[in-house]
């Protein structure tokens, strides 16, 4: 990520490598329920490409805020941004939880 985050800002600029990343590990978490086992490479490797795509979308809002915030206010304005992650953090494993629980109403399957 300490290569990759800073070619992607350089070349497509920073907005859109948060866009490219956000969209990539959405698709990449919306896919991980419907892989048929736990333990093969094929996840794994899912993992690995989701965590890439986290990388490059995890520093574009902190980037953007410090640069956008007025001077004497980027501290709150980071402060807020970084309780909605947090706040992000904790409640997406539990829908991701709760989507695999269900997921014989989106795929048809029954496990």
């Amino acid at each position: 990520m300490l290569i990759l985050f800073p070619i992607m800002v350089k070349h497509r600029g920073l907005l859109q490598t948060g866009v490219f990343g956000s969209m990539a590990f959405g698709a990449f978490i919306f896919s991980m329920p419907f892989s048929q086992s736990t333990c093969n490479e094929a996840l794994m490797g899912l993992m690995a490409v989701t965590g890439v795509a986290m990388g490059l979308e995890l520093n574009v809002s902190t980037i953007f805020l410090a640069a956008n915030a007025p001077a004497k206010h980027v501290a709150s304005t980071l402060a807020v941004g970084q309780s909605f992650d947090a706040a992000a953090q904790i409640l997406g494993p539990f829908l991701t939880l709760l989507y695999h629980i269900n997921r014989h109403h989106f795929c048809g399957c029954c496990e």
